[in-house]
């Protein structure tokens, strides 16, 4: 490595370290209502992004067939929790329920697809 990148990688990791010690400063500060607040705002952002998989999946059969032959491959790209990747994976339809309230019959066309593969 030369001179100078050895100098911006230390300058790298000296402004990651002030980023860090600013957020965990700010984490500290938060009260019981702003993490509240901030759970909410997760579980509303992961339920959205559970219907986006399941809307999907019910209307693009090329993204069911992704979904039947290699879940990771779609949903990868959405920001799910484990868990809710694991239920999406599998089937689950009464987790995803239980986040998202209940689904259509046409938001359940992953979800019965996967449940008749009996891909466990």
């Amino acid at each position: 490595m030369s001179k100078g990148s050895e100098t911006e990688a230390l300058q790298v990791v000296e402004v990651l370290e002030d980023l860090e010690k600013a957020f965990s400063g700010m984490l500290k500060r938060l009260t019981a209502e702003d993490r509240h607040w901030f759970w909410l705002e997760g579980r509303r952002r992961h339920k959205a992004e559970i219907l986006k998989v399941l809307e999907l999946a019910a209307e693009d059969n090329r993204i069911l067939a992704q979904l039947a032959d290699d879940p990771a491959q779609v949903l990868n790209k959405f920001d799910l929790t484990t868990e809710e990747y694991a239920a999406l994976a599998s089937g689950d339809i009464r987790f995803i329920e239980e986040i998202v309230g209940e689904l259509s019959e046409k938001q359940k066309t992953w979800l019965s697809c996967r449940l008749q593969q009996e891909k466990w």
